[in-house]
């Protein structure tokens, strides 16, 4: 029952070419007595797309992204040379142990005892129960600072975890919508745009009238840097705090970093 199309006319399919291509009608092609519609027509071809500059922002980011110079194209999430990377002989050492350092540190930071880990004696009992567990590579545990992390537990803020208890929230995961403009100042906030961000917080302290951010940092800087590095970080703490509120339903009182090479705890503004 199948059946195929006659063509159609030879010089219908020749005035379609000419009008795909934009070229001149031949003389003989009728014009219409009233240019009008056809001029309305054409006017109602042009269009401009309204949210063009918001094609500049990734709809998804990761909180993280922020503590370095946001990168409105790139996209973590896909690769950006399909070819693989040549093998390198000799990686920077001092690099692969920050990486790991900061692992292996935030996952004994994740399932601490706060309540039982009181000195560097107590700190290292924890880190040897977690190797035993599985929770933390074996090669990695020496790299962990158990005085820097007794220093941290003797702190007010260690004592207020300690207070918390059961509301203190560790790695908390969060999925949160926040205005384009926050990414790219440009952008009008009367748009309503959004960017979803996703992260995770190092931990959070549930208070009975208000919630605080904690992010604990293992950057190898000088008590004179501190400062300097922390504005790096105040992007990522505003995201966390914008991302914290809505979930809690509570404010946010009070966000810190928490440098544990040079024991320093920075409160945050938050915005």
């Amino acid at each position: 029952g199948w059946r195929i199309h006659r063509p159609a006319p030879r010089e219908v399919t020749r005035l379609h070419r000419i009008v795909a291509a934009l070229d001149e009608l031949p003389p003989d092609e009728p014009r219409p007595t009233d240019p009008e519609p056809a001029e309305r027509t054409l006017d109602r071809l042009s269009f401009v797309y309204p949210h063009l500059p918001t094609c500049a922002i990734r709809a998804v980011v990761a909180a993280s992204e922020i503590k370095s110079p946001y990168n409105t194209l790139g996209d973590p999430d896909e690769r950006q040379n399909a070819q693989p990377p040549a093998p390198v002989m000799r990686p920077p050492s001092d690099r692969v142990d920050a990486r790991q350092r900061g692992t292996a540190t935030h996952l004994l930071l994740q399932h601490l005892n706060f309540a039982t880990a009181t000195d560097p004696a107590s700190a290292g009992t924890e880190l040897t129960r977690m190797v035993a567990a599985g929770l933390l590579p074996e090669n990695d545990a020496s790299l962990v600072d158990l005085e820097a992390i007794a220093w941290f537990i003797s702190t007010p803020l260690g004592q207020s975890i300690r207070d918390a208890g059961s509301h203190y929230h560790r790695e908390f995961m969060f999925v949160a919508a926040q205005p384009a403009h926050w990414f790219d100042s440009d952008l009008d906030p009367a748009a309503g745009e959004r960017v979803l961000v996703r992260g995770v917080v190092d931990a959070v302290l549930d208070a009975r009238e208000h919630t605080e951010v904690i992010d604990f940092k293992t950057d190898i800087v000088t008590g004179s840097d501190v400062a300097a590095r922390a504005d790096r970080y105040a992007g990522q703490l505003n995201l966390y705090a914008a991302a914290i509120k809505p979930i809690f339903q509570k404010p946010v009182a009070r966000s810190w970093l928490v440098f544990l090479h040079p024991r320093q705890i920075v409160p945050m503004p938050i915005q």
